[in-house]
């Protein structure tokens, strides 16, 4: 009777590990659809260089930003890092703009 015990017991924590473990992988799958999701996006694009298209975050989600063409009024909605306030300063002091012409 304490053998049959021990394999019930045995046969839940299995149970919970694999409950846990597909818990796991069900998020891990949604995870991957969405930014599947968003990768595709960048085809929304047709008339921008895909070299030119940046991944960048406005309130933790993410966006594709052509940093040739954004404006600098964009990228201040953007959330911020180095690269964002990078591409801020290059725009702010190109030498020359496309308006001048």
């Amino acid at each position: 009777m304490d053998s049959h015990n021990k394999n019930v017991e045995n046969k839940e924590v299995e149970n919970k590990v694999l409950e846990t473990e597909n818990s796991i992988l069900q998020l891990e799958i949604q995870r991957l659809k969405k930014e599947l999701e968003f990768m595709n996006k960048i085809f929304e694009y047709s008339s921008s260089v895909v070299y030119h298209m940046k991944r960048f975050t406005v309130q933790g989600e993410p966006i594709w930003i052509d940093t040739h063409l954004v404006s600098v009024q964009d990228l201040q909605k953007l959330d911020q890092d180095e690269t964002v306030q990078q591409l801020i300063r290059d725009k702010k002091s190109s030498r020359y703009n496309d308006s001048d012409w």
